[in-house]
């Protein structure tokens, strides 16, 4: 069967020519030949210094995960608003408030710093044992905040262009209006 882990033994403690350690041996093998074989594998991780130390990697392993969600919470639970919110209806119904351009310029000012608070983020951050690469979530950040630019422009474009074609069309009515001769001066 061959040689199973546990089966060297010391030699010590006995002669091997005296009748009781033949007798002790024989009882041995014959009390290992009825027990299932163990492997390897088994007999290290029955081990207690392995489960000793699975445990304390474990613990370590919670310690580490709480420690990744109350960075989580930290740094990017924040700016939850930047991805989660819907950007065009958002925009539209703050549109439909009526802001004036020192409102557009404020928000797209928002989103311009915030674009550049993320691009000084490092790219690498350690928690724990574990060594996060944040570079997708950064650009992913910067982009979102790209998304809301545009749509505070596109807002106020077509807010001024509303507003240039209305008052296009109110000087080309008053221009009608003032150029017809009057009938009477009363």
């Amino acid at each position: 069967a061959g040689v199973q882990w546990g089966d060297v033994e010391s030699k010590e403690g006995g002669e091997e020519g005296s009748a009781e350690g033949g007798e002790e041996k024989k009882e041995e093998a014959d009390e290992k030949s009825d027990k299932k074989p163990t492997t390897f594998h088994q007999e290290i991780v029955s081990h207690p210094s392995t489960k000793e130390m699975l445990k304390r990697t474990d613990l370590g392993m919670l310690e580490t995960h709480e420690k990744m969600d109350a960075h989580v919470q930290k740094e990017y639970k924040p700016h939850s608003k930047i991805w989660n919110t819907d950007k065009k209806k958002y925009v539209r119904s703050w549109g439909s408030t009526r802001p004036g351009l020192k409102d557009f310029v404020q928000n797209i000012k928002i989103y311009e710093n915030k674009s550049s608070q993320f691009q000084h983020w490092d790219n690498i951050i350690h928690v724990g044992f574990v060594r996060l690469d944040i570079n997708a979530v950064k650009a992913s950040l910067i982009q979102q905040c790209g998304y809301w630019k545009k749509e505070f422009i596109t807002l106020l474009h077509n807010v001024a262009s509303t507003e240039l074609m209305n008052l296009q069309d109110y000087f080309q009515h008053n221009s009608r209006v003032l150029r017809e001769h009057p009938e009477n001066l009363a």
